[in-house]
């Protein structure tokens, strides 16, 4: 069974005993607010705190690009040590988020305390799920990573491919199989890490409104071999053994979409920004579908990314912190401008409203492409993740190579396997 360690209690006894006694956290105008990030996410959070500043004298806030590794190197030092050396707001990624709710409960703060579920009802439901523990809500969402398909319409107009023919996986496969004949072969359909990653088994079993886990009641249960997620691998294999994708990194990705060699790729919406900043000579050569449904006119959607904002339990002035929280994330004219120039993805439900989201975006052949990945954000199935996710992740990962190479009989069995693994990593019990 895995271990955890927690921090002491001492800060949240403080804070708690702070709000009994009826001591208030006002804001100081001598206060600097310090928030930490990384990459666009950073400069995103440096223009938002540009306009607050402009807009009120209580604090300054300064947001900082701090690099992906550093974040969580010292995020994770500083809550195990009880959260010294920690800034009064930090990114974190849905993935992790609930890792570390749970490894370090007392790392964060409450956000109840000011007002958040007054704003619940703007965000898609699965944002929070990974925002709460114990009754509290510790985080405000951010991006998200609607998962979609962007594919070249040159090359699947030359091989007499309508792109409505991949509204489906089976779709997907016979394009994919057509394409590989008007082209002897020598163009796939996508490139995916299916060897090292699950960018393409995670959202086709999201889809099915299945994952690695799932909350029952009070009680976290290992679901990852119920019919939803069989569904997914056992398609996932279809798809390879059709020999329509090639595996591969992130660099070979980007490298067979460069040179031609893929036609489509099937990944988050932020996913966008990373193509349009590496392929500036295939302007106009690209548009966006929906991402394939398991059956016709299924669920067409799934979240593979996107982060939340927290504030750690050291926080010098809390109520301030989560006032910039608010105007950054739940501000629509701040979302939208974040996505305008970071192609950060709002989950803001409000930021479908925006003109912007409506008008034609030149690279992508004037297609209103935020219309369509925003139209997807309300049908994404939630899902839980835990402190166990990293481990249970490898497990995963390891079964689906294996799968694929043939060495199991079926998906089934295959899973059975993994939710095996995973309970004894854990010691969670298996769905029924």
């Amino acid at each position: 069974m895995i271990k955890t360690k927690t921090v002491p209690r001492f800060a949240s006894i403080l804070l708690a005993s702070c709000i009994a006694l009826g001591v208030s956290t006002p804001v100081n105008a001598a206060e600097k607010i310090t928030v930490w990030s990384w990459d666009v996410a950073a400069e995103a959070l440096m223009n938002a705190a540009t306009s607050y500043n402009a807009q009120q004298t209580d604090v300054t806030v300064a947001a900082l690009d701090k690099g992906y590794s550093p974040v969580y190197d010292q995020l994770t030092a500083g809550c195990a040590a009880g959260g010294i050396n920690l800034p009064d707001v930090v990114s974190i990624e849905n993935g992790e988020a609930e890792r570390y709710l749970q490894q370090f409960p007392d790392c964060f703060v409450d956000l109840k305390q000011f007002g958040v579920e007054k704003i619940r009802d703007k965000f898609p439901v699965y944002k929070w799920v990974e925002l709460e523990s114990e009754g509290g809500i510790y985080g405000v969402p951010w991006d998200s990573g609607q998962v979609v398909t962007f594919y070249r319409r040159d090359i699947l107009k030359d091989a007499g491919i309508d792109p409505a023919q991949l509204a489906t996986w089976d779709g997907y496969i016979a394009a994919g199989k057509q394409l590989l004949k008007a082209t002897d072969g020598k163009v796939k359909m996508a490139v995916t890490n299916y060897t090292q990653g699950l960018n393409w088994f995670g959202p086709m079993a999201q889809q099915n409104d299945c994952s690695i886990f799932a909350q029952e009641g009070d009680q976290t249960v290992i679901r990852i071999n119920q019919p939803g997620c069989v569904q997914a691998l056992d398609k996932l294999k279809q798809i390879t053994d059709s020999g329509i994708i090639m595996p591969g990194g992130w660099d070979d990705h980007l490298k067979a979409l460069k040179t031609s060699t893929a036609a489509t790729s099937i990944y988050g919406a932020w996913f966008e920004g990373s193509l349009r900043g590496a392929l500036p000579e295939q302007k106009g050569q690209w548009g966006i579908v929906k991402m394939p449904a398991h059956q016709a006119g299924g669920i067409r959607a799934a979240n593979l990314g996107g982060s939340s904002l927290f504030i750690p339990i050291t926080a010098k002035n809390p109520a301030a912190a989560y006032k910039f929280i608010e105007y950054a994330m739940a501000n629509q004219s701040a979302q939208i401008e974040m996505l305008k120039s970071s192609g950060l993805v709002p989950s803001l439900l409000s930021a479908t409203k925006d003109k912007y989201i409506s008008s034609g975006q030149p690279y992508w052949g004037d297609q209103a492409i935020w219309k369509l990945i925003l139209e997807t954000t309300d049908q994404i199935k939630a899902i839980k993740t835990t402190r166990y996710g990293a481990e249970a992740t490898d497990i995963v990962i390891a079964i689906q190579s294996a799968f694929i190479e043939g060495k199991y009989a079926n998906a089934q069995e295959a899973l059975d396997k993994a939710a095996k693994q995973i309970k004894n990593a854990t010691g969670l019990p298996m769905q029924k």
